[in-house]
């Protein structure tokens, strides 16, 4: 393979650089209007909005040897030289589709003459090649696929708000008036004479000394949750005691500018929000809640089908630190969140199938969403795991034992948050053996 000369490297620069100046410069043409982007392909921010039709990107514009160089080529081309911005604005000024064309003509023009002449990558360029292929792939395959299967349905969706009314009540808020005073003594008085039937402005406009909503009776306007109140500013105490309210009640409030009598004038918000006003905020928050569960399922088949592993060996031989699984084991041991735990153990399983922790591992991620998380439905998966890709160990016995005495064999999937806020439940008080202590009673 012949070394790749500088000077190659220079013509080929120069000839983007021309391209990019050329576009950023507006080539003297007149740009056309806004341009749709392309409706499919090639890896590029494609809008469904595009198209005259999907056949007017696959439009061949030039040719070197065999290989034809569509619009959506170029498009992508000039997204790569000038951000997709400046591309959509470029694709009817034919003076900057011509450079843009010219500059990626030439650059395969280059790579056949390269190859000509008996050139080929050299592994690393290779490998640049293929990391960005597997980038690509990856991303589309997770959007389309793995989000597709972690996408919770309609019915999950509906099950989740009736299950969770109360987080999706619309904001209440209440228009007051007030009456400030300087004792509790005398804003008692004045609230049971207007709970007695005194008109509440009268008494604004005789008793209170808040100067800047006397003379308006007192009107606050609308009081909202963490927003300023007239004649209060903002106050938690004050938005606790009046939000509750329904209009024509009056209740006594004391904040740091005195005592207030308020009465509630009119109310709306705090009932139940529309399903529909609410769902997509829904079928979000619990697509991020299940998506690392789906993803982690999903890639551990992926990598038993592809046969994927670390070696060890050549790690320790490269870096010089040995026993790196045995380090791993022992951090997650060590770990005092219950969920750290179990991604460490999972690291073992992923990256060291082979090793002779992996089963240990995948039956610790069993044990701990059982004991520590309160998890039947994962405790159930990495028991399923553990059996079918170490069927004849002795900690494939061990979750046998575990799964008959405390998991759920029918426990559905948790589509919401399955833990509480501090991590889950603890049920070491169940007296439940420790690993080691099930592993010794599955080999008697």
């Amino acid at each position: 393979m012949k070394p790749m000369h500088a000077r190659h490297t220079i013509v080929l620069f120069a000839a983007g650089t021309l391209a990019a100046g050329l576009l950023l410069a507006g080539c003297g043409g007149k740009e056309g209007s806004e341009t749709p982007t392309p409706a499919s392909g090639g890896g590029s921010d494609f809008s469904a909005a595009a198209a005259d039709t999907a056949g007017r990107w696959n439009t061949v514009l030039a040719r070197v040897g065999d290989r034809e160089i569509t619009a959506e080529d170029v498009y992508s081309q000039m997204q790569q030289t000038v951000g997709p911005e400046r591309a959509q604005q470029s694709l009817t000024n034919p003076d900057m589709l011509q450079v843009a064309l010219a500059a990626l003509v030439d650059q395969f023009v280059w790579e056949e003459q390269a190859h000509r002449d008996g050139y080929q990558l050299s592994r690393s360029e290779q490998a640049k090649v293929d990391a960005l292929a597997a980038e690509l792939l990856t991303t589309r395959y997770l959007g389309e696929v793995v989000q597709g299967k972690a996408t919770p349905s309609d019915e999950d969706v509906f099950a989740w708000y009736q299950e969770n009314q109360q987080n999706y009540l619309a904001p209440a808020r209440v228009a007051t008036s007030h009456i400030l005073v300087g004792t509790e003594a005398e804003a008692r008085a004045l609230a049971d004479q207007a709970r007695g039937g005194a008109d509440f402005r009268a008494l604004v406009r005789q008793y209170s000394k808040d100067d800047l909503t006397r003379d308006i009776g007192g009107n606050q306007g609308w009081v909202e949750a963490g927003k300023e109140i007239l004649g209060v500013g903002r106050d938690r105490a004050f938005e606790n005691a009046v939000l509750p309210l329904q209009p024509g009640d009056v209740t006594v409030v004391r904040t740091q500018n005195g005592w207030h009598v308020v009465q509630v004038n009119r109310r709306e918000g705090g009932g139940l929000r529309p399903f529909e006003e609410v769902k997509e905020d829904i079928r979000a928050a619990l697509l991020r809640n299940r998506f690392p569960r789906v993803y982690n399922d999903e890639l551990a088949l992926a990598r038993e089908r592809a046969e994927a592993q670390l070696l060890p060996g050549g790690i320790e031989r490269f870096t010089g630190v040995t026993r790196n699984v045995d380090r791993i084991m022992q951090m997650a041991g060590q770990a005092p969140d219950p969920g750290q735990r179990a991604e460490l153990y999972r690291r073992v399983v992923f990256d060291f199938p082979d090793s002779r922790q992996a089963p240990e591992a995948q039956f610790l991620i069993a044990y701990t969403n059982i004991r520590y998380l309160n998890d039947s439905y994962a405790a159930n998966k990495a028991l399923s795991r553990l059996e079918r890709r170490w069927p004849d160990s002795d900690w494939a016995k061990a979750g046998r034992w575990l799964r008959e005495k405390y998991v759920d064999p029918n426990a559905p999937e948790v589509i919401g948050h399955p833990h509480d806020e501090e991590g889950g439940h603890d049920f070491s008080g169940l007296d439940m053996p420790e690993p080691q202590e099930i592993l010794e009673q599955v080999r008697q």
